[in-house]
């Protein structure tokens, strides 16, 4: 975690770690999306609230990026060739496993976040402190209870 005792992180270091993070978020959304829509009229009001707290972590992100002088990256790039993967395989598979899967994403998500405390400025460390991961804690837990729910 950052400390008073460790050096100051450049912009650029900064940036490329928001852009990283707004990439995780991208897939979340795009993969959110699709199980909303595999699911249809089945799919659980939590991965509404899901998709909503990534699809608004990523506006946050991209608004900071832009902000602090830097271009927001437009797309989920390989983070989004995994997701349509897990989307792919989402047809082939039940709820219950779309969820496992969707819960997998969210623990990546908390790792990459609890990562990025070390690679970000002041202001980046703020807004992710502030907002950031306490919505990937509460998206986790989402997730999470409703993997438990299904059995």
């Amino acid at each position: 975690m950052n400390t008073k005792n460790q050096p100051l992180i450049d912009r650029e270091t900064s940036l490329e770690t928001l852009n990283s993070l707004m990439r995780g978020e991208l897939a979340a959304v795009e993969t959110y999306r699709h199980a909303n829509t595999r699911l249809g009229a089945a799919a659980p009001e939590d991965l509404t609230t899901c998709l909503q707290s990534h699809d608004q972590r990523a506006t946050l992100i991209a608004e900071h990026i832009v902000l602090a002088g830097g271009t927001p990256v437009s797309g989920s790039g390989l983070w989004g060739a995994v997701a349509r993967l897990v989307e792919g395989s989402a047809a082939m598979i039940g709820p219950r496993a779309l969820y496992a899967a969707l819960e997998e994403g969210e623990d990546q998500g908390l790792t990459d976040y609890r990562a990025a405390l070390d690679g970000i400025d002041s202001a980046g460390l703020t807004l992710l402190r502030g907002d950031l991961l306490p919505e990937q804690i509460r998206t986790h837990g989402l997730m999470s209870s409703l993997c438990r729910r299904a059995g």
